[in-house]
């Protein structure tokens, strides 16, 4: 009896320990540049993402010059990232973020350049956001327009 109870505890451990471990990534450097119209940015974020699309982990900066250009490096457990920069508009806030990226596995070590453009759209005068993102080594310096 206390063989079978413990082959069961060596079983129910196991299946404990497989169900809350989690995959490693490689660590990435997320670098942005914000150019154009950020006389309204309150902040910039990097919202680190797990594989599940779902925000782990969130950096912001308020002060120049980090609020408008920088890198952040990634943590393990990130499978990708998203921008995010609170503007204040009148009448109220809002919140302009990048499509999500992601790297898997195979890309180890990348930075990852972010072009952000802020621009004034519109009658309304809203702030809009053009952003786009190039990849080079981690050694190798991003270049913005």
């Amino acid at each position: 009896m206390f063989i079978r109870k413990l082959c069961v505890l060596l079983v129910l451990s196991a299946i404990i320990k497989i169900s809350t471990s989690y995959h490693k990534y490689p660590i990435h450097t997320v670098n942005y540049h914000v150019r154009g119209y950020y006389e309204d940015m309150i902040d910039l974020c990097i919202r680190f993402l797990n594989y599940n699309q779902t925000i782990i982990n969130t950096i912001c900066h308020t002060r120049k010059p980090q609020k408008t250009n920088g890198d952040e490096p990634s943590t393990d457990l990130s499978a990708g990232y998203k921008l995010c920069s609170k503007q204040d508009a009148f009448p109220h806030q809002h919140v302009l973020c990048s499509d999500k990226v992601f790297w898997w596995d195979g890309w180890t070590g990348q930075k990852f350049c972010n072009d952000m453009h802020l621009h004034i759209s519109g009658i309304g005068l809203d702030v809009k956001l053009s952003w786009s993102y190039t990849i080079v080594n981690g050694d190798q310096i991003c270049t913005y327009p």
